[in-house]
């Protein structure tokens, strides 16, 4: 009885590895390209039709002109009297008196 069951789990044991032997990953898409490495923890998702914007450049205070040099002209633009809002294909910057107060990822 002990070898019959024993028979049994080492069949068991070979048909699994067996059979992840077989399961492959997809292959990478070749149209996916990184801009640099990801810290360790780090994940970079990249979409092919989206332009790749490093916000860590990005720090309170900064004039719409150091903005508008880092990544150019925003897609749409809002204004009200003290504020302009600056949309770019995945998030908003938001100014208060010209200077950039906070932004958005969306």
């Amino acid at each position: 009885m002990a070898v019959k069951k024993l028979r049994i789990r080492t069949a068991a044991l070979l048909l699994a590895a067996g059979l992840a032997a077989c399961v492959q990953s997809p292959a990478p898409d070749p149209s996916l390209s990184a801009v640099r490495a990801p810290a360790e923890g780090e994940i970079i998702l990249i979409q092919p039709d989206l332009k790749v914007y490093d916000l860590s450049l990005l720090r309170i205070g900064m004039t719409k002109a150091e903005v508008f040099s880092l990544f150019g002209k925003p897609q749409s633009t809002k204004h009200t009297p003290r504020d302009e809002y600056w949309g770019y294909e995945w998030f908003e910057l938001f100014f208060r008196d010209g200077r950039l107060v906070n932004w958005f990822d969306l």
